[in-house]
């Protein structure tokens, strides 16, 4: 599992993670426009609970940098972002 710090925009969603098994749960997550997915959390915060902060980013779109491990983003700063282009359509 590699870490890397990234900076990424897209639309961030709610939706079911690991569905049918004993990690399902209920995450915050932001699909970019090339078509990739990241699970939104906070450094230090329960991977099975969104935490309200995110939560309050569902319907939006963001620009955000944090450090991704896989489809692991932990957000470190984000931003609303200002080109409403980011993901047309959606």
């Amino acid at each position: 599992m590699a870490f890397r710090e990234i900076e990424v925009a897209g639309q961030v969603r709610q939706r079911t993670v690991n569905a049918g098994s004993k990690n399902e749960h209920s995450a915050v997550m932001l699909d970019t426009p090339g078509g990739e997915s990241y699970e939104l959390r906070l450094p230090g915060g329960n991977p099975f609970e969104p935490s309200r902060d995110l939560s309050n980013l569902v319907g939006k779109r963001i620009v955000t940098r944090g450090v991704a491990s896989d489809s692991t983003l932990l957000v470190q700063e984000w931003h609303l972002a200002k080109d409403t282009r980011i993901n047309p359509g959606n």
